[in-house]
Parts: structure tokens; C-alpha cells; sequence
């Protein structure tokens, strides 16, 4: 199993700031088998190569115009075998949890973690399999990492065999695949949930296998 974790939002609550949003959303981008993760490399590339123009370093679904989302749906549609699970955090329902249930300074990261460990516990047939591979788009400093890995290495392996293989791996965007393909799906959710936008969600719903939101 292959994993590909990315986001949507960001973790500011000044919600005075024009660019704060409302809602963090983190999606997962499960392969189950090596079969439908070659897909989604072979699709990536292969919108970048036919659809953007040369040198272009990555796809970013916030950047895509929607007939080139659409070529890539298309493309990576052909297995069945993937699926996505995302988790929506009302960011100013955390802030009041946060203040009512907390006394330390409200800390960015900790939303991030929770909602992801959160999300990692919905994972469905992981008992299953016979290794976890998890890459994450890089965006923690070492500490940040450490702290992250602890929670999510807890959340799957209160379900899983003691000696399966499982990793977690930090990566630049632009040097994977597979966290382009997640980006160019959180895109879609984060718009259904900031603006009200569900013409590119609409494309892909068929594929969420899970989709929570947590208001705290």
C-alpha cells in the first residue's frame, strides 16, 4: 500500500487576514497495489509532458485549468484500484475547542497532526497488507517531522501485524508523482469547502472512499 499525503489551506487563525482560510483539508491518495501507483506516476508525467509547457517543474492543482485536470482524471481512471480519503478541520471550531478545553499557547502544527492521525485511523483493509508506504509533501522542520511521524506511526500500527514494513518519507513535490496527483485532488476539496465550488470536486467524488469533516 502507497500513500500520498497533502493539503489544502493553511494553518493561519487570524481569520481577519484575507488569505487565512476557514478549513484545513489533508487527502490521502491510497494505491493498493503497484498496478494503480504506476498509473498515477504514468498520468503525471504525461500531462506535463502533453498539457503544460516544457520545463514546467510540476503540477499544481490550484494552477490547473480544469480541461487539464480533467486529461489527468482521465488518464489515471484506468485502474480501479486507488482511492482518496480526506478530512476537512473547521479551523475556527478548533480555535474554540483550543480555548475552552486548553490552557497552553494554540500551537499550528498540533490541528495538523490531529487531523491527520484522525484521517490514518479511517483507513480501511490496512490489517491486510503486507507493507505502508507513506510520503508526505515536505513542509515540517526535523522537530516538526519527529513529532508528526510519532502520531501517525501510532495511529496505523494499533491496527496492523508488529513486523510489517512501514515508512514515512518527507519529499519535495517536485520531485514525486504521487504528491502532485494528491495536490491536484485537494485542490478540488478545499475548493467545495472555501468557496462553494464543486465543478472539479464533482470529477473525482466518485473516488473518495471517506470524506469527514470535524468541527471539534
Amino acid at each position: 500500500m502507497i500513500i500520498y499525503l497533502d493539503e489544502s489551506g493553511n494553518l493561519g487563525f487570524d481569520f481577519k487576514q484575507k488569505n487565512t482560510s476557514r478549513y484545513l483539508v489533508i487527502g490521502l491518495l491510497v494505491c493498493w497495489d503497484d498496478v494503480a501507483h504506476a498509473s498515477i506516476i504514468r498520468a503525471i508525467k504525461k500531462t506535463l509532458k502533453n498539457k503544460l509547457p516544457r520545463n514546467t517543474p510540476e503540477l499544481k492543482g490550484s494552477d490547473l485549468a480544469l480541461p487539464i485536470k480533467k486529461y489527468f482524471l482521465k488518464e489515471v481512471s484506468k485502474p480501479k484500484n486507488w482511492c482518496l480519503y480526506t478530512a476537512i478541520a473547521d479551523k475556527k471550531a478548533w480555535v474554540n475547542h483550543h480555548m475552552n478545553n486548553h490552557h497552553q499557547t494554540l500551537q499550528k502544527k498540533a490541528l495538523y497532526d490531529e487531523v491527520a492521525k484522525r484521517l490514518f485511523s479511517q483507513l480501511d483493509y490496512i490489517e491486510t497488507t503486507h507493507r505502508i508506504d507513506i510520503v508526505v509533501d515536505r513542509s515540517k522542520n526535523k522537530d516538526e517531522i519527529v513529532v508528526f511521524d510519532e502520531a501517525i506511526t501510532t495511529a496505523v500500527k494499533e491496527r496492523i501485524v508488529k513486523k510489517m514494513p512501514l515508512t514515512i518519507r518527507h519529499r519535495n513535490s517536485q520531485e514525486d508523482a504521487g504528491l502532485q496527483a494528491i495536490d491536484i485532488f485537494c485542490a478540488g476539496i478545499g475548493r467545495k469547502y472555501e468557496q462553494g465550488d464543486l465543478t472539479w470536486y464533482q470529477e473525482f467524488a466518485d473516488r473518495i472512499a471517506v470524506e469527514i469533516e470535524y468541527k471539534f
